[in-house]
């Protein structure tokens, strides 16, 4: 039984928390993101506190969690010197690394202790400009894995075979619903900050999707379920494309290729079938 990396949370106050880490001469500072940051704590909300440490122990991974105040806390752990990578930036980087994930945190975030000045700078620094490169991304790669999974599902769905119906099952309460989220926001190049985020996104500029696809995920008759399911793969992919016909050939090309490249690829393969 795992236990070793396990320790109590405590009761003490976030400000009485941040004061004590603040007197650790290993702690460069603390920053707080989300709605621990602005004035949108609600009793449901977690904490989510990113401490700059002078260096990481040893075996420690970055992140963690506690409770403070009776409250789930994300713990965030950033290096000084990932703040120097940050300062000597001269050209915007991918968001999906840890650097730009730790950008994306100090573009937002407020300083509630900063040793040296560090944060500040780091923080100043991403707000000059951009730094995270944008998406750029032509939707192809979320259009093929909506079209491929659903394909997939309904062939399961057509089997008598029980064996192959609870794998239905399976597919359309466990990967069918995060397969359509995250490629819904993949799909029109916006990224992902969480559920939350992707809740109120929806919630303000595509209520209607929002609403079908609760009906999905607490539909419990599998047929209805499926034809949810369909209905709002056709919808998660309609910016880019429609979903696949029945008895089609897809074969998945790279981000960007060109029309031609694509045509190539199925040239391939009736070259391979053909007499």
């Amino acid at each position: 039984m795992i236990q070793t990396d396990l320790a109590a949370g405590n009761s003490l106050t976030l400000d009485e928390v941040i004061a004590r880490v603040a007197q650790r001469k290993t702690v460069e500072g603390v920053l707080t993101i989300g709605t621990t940051s602005g004035d949108k704590l609600t009793p449901a909300s977690d904490y989510d506190l990113v401490i700059v440490l002078s260096e990481l122990p040893e075996g420690l991974e970055p992140y963690g969690i506690t409770y403070i105040d009776n409250r789930l806390t994300d713990l965030l752990l950033v290096t000084a010197a990932q703040l120097d990578e940050i300062r000597a930036l001269e050209a915007p980087i991918d968001s999906w690394i840890w650097l730009g994930r730790i950008i994306a945190w100090f573009e937002a975030g407020h300083i509630v202790f900063d040793r040296k000045g560090q944060l500040q700078q780091a923080q100043d620094k991403v707000r000059s400009q951009p730094y995270l490169k944008p998406l750029d991304k032509d939707g192809r790669a979320g259009w093929w894995r909506v079209n491929y999974n659903l394909a997939q599902t309904l062939r399961m769905l057509a089997s008598d075979d029980p064996v192959y119906l609870i794998a239905a099952e399976l597919r359309t309460a466990l990967y069918g619903p995060a397969d359509l989220l995250f490629n819904y926001f993949d799909i029109r190049n916006l990224t992902w900050h969480g559920d939350k985020e992707a809740v109120r996104y929806l919630m303000a500029h595509d209520p209607a999707y929002l609403a079908r696809f609760r009906a999905f995920i607490s539909e419990g008759e599998l047929v209805r379920k499926a034809a949810l399911y369909k209905e709002l793969a056709a919808r998660t992919v309609a910016p880019v494309g429609d979903l696949w016909p029945q008895g089609i050939t897809a074969l998945a090309v790279e981000q960007g290729s060109d029309p031609e490249s694509r045509e190539e690829a199925l040239s391939f393969w009736d070259a391979l079938t053909g007499e």
